[in-house]
């Protein structure tokens, strides 16, 4: 029988760093109810030189269009050869666990995921699983489009990331671009693999104040149920400050 992997794939902007920070301090209770949290680990040198290679989202790269110019792609550019190795270590690493522990499912969580859009890519990810015979189910966070857009830019524009516009005139290859924020063909790529489990950030901040219950609830458990660790409260990060008016 076929175990689950979980691909929290974002998008951008919904809580992300929040939620992984969550399972990060739960992963030994998540463990202990089925479900292996793959989270960064770093491996290598030290102060600066540490690299975290298995990094999930360089997992993702390992499977996105390498025209696409992320951030991440945009450092690429300028690392060459050892961002391509990275990519490929942190694959490796993220394939031995899974072919270790395949009597338990697991959660992998990265926003580059929802980048995914094209056949290639959905060839690229479905032979991976396969081959190690996991089955995919999807879970992705949305919100309403407005602050989706003005949240993503504002994080772009303190990013590296603007520094590509000036050599990428081509919208297509940008993810500051229109296609990005097309939710049906997220929805589309991530259904071929299962019915994605689908979030709206905004309603969960209203009902619950916190997008993590419904992410834990979309892995079949409860946060009741992960009795130890900190507070729900703890879990907020990033928040955009809003200029009064």
């Amino acid at each position: 029988m076929k175990q689950t992997i979980f691909l929290h794939v974002g998008t951008h902007k919904t809580g992300t760093t929040a939620i992984q920070a969550y399972l990060h301090d739960h992963s030994k209770q998540l463990k202990a109810r089925g479900v292996f949290f793959i989270q960064p680990r770093v491996t290598k040198g030290r102060g600066e030189e540490k690299e975290k290679i298995s990094n999930p989202t360089l997992f993702a790269h390992h499977f996105l269009r390498p025209e696409l110019l992320t951030s991440t792609m945009w450092r690429a550019r300028k690392g060459g050869e050892r961002f391509r190795e990275r990519v490929e270590e942190c694959t490796d690493w993220i394939s031995d666990r899974l072919d270790s522990k395949r009597g338990t499912n697991h959660l992998l969580s990265t926003e580059a995921l929802c980048y995914l859009r094209t056949e290639e890519e959905f060839q690229r990810v479905s032979k991976y699983f396969d081959e190690l015979d996991y089955k995919v189910q999807p879970i992705i966070v949305f919100r309403n489009e407005k602050d989706w857009r003005e949240s993503f830019d504002a994080q772009m524009a303190k990013s590296n990331y603007k520094d590509c516009y000036a050599v990428e005139p081509d919208p297509m290859r940008r993810v500051d671009s229109d296609w990005y924020y097309d939710t049906k063909s997220i929805v589309d790529f991530w259904s071929r693999f299962a019915e994605p489990a689908i979030i709206s950030y905004d309603d969960e901040m209203e009902k619950r104040g916190t997008i993590i219950p419904s992410l834990i609830e979309a892995i079949g458990l409860d946060v009741a149920t992960l009795e130890t660790g900190p507070s729900l409260d703890k879990y907020f990060r990033n928040r955009r400050k809003t200029p009064a008016a």
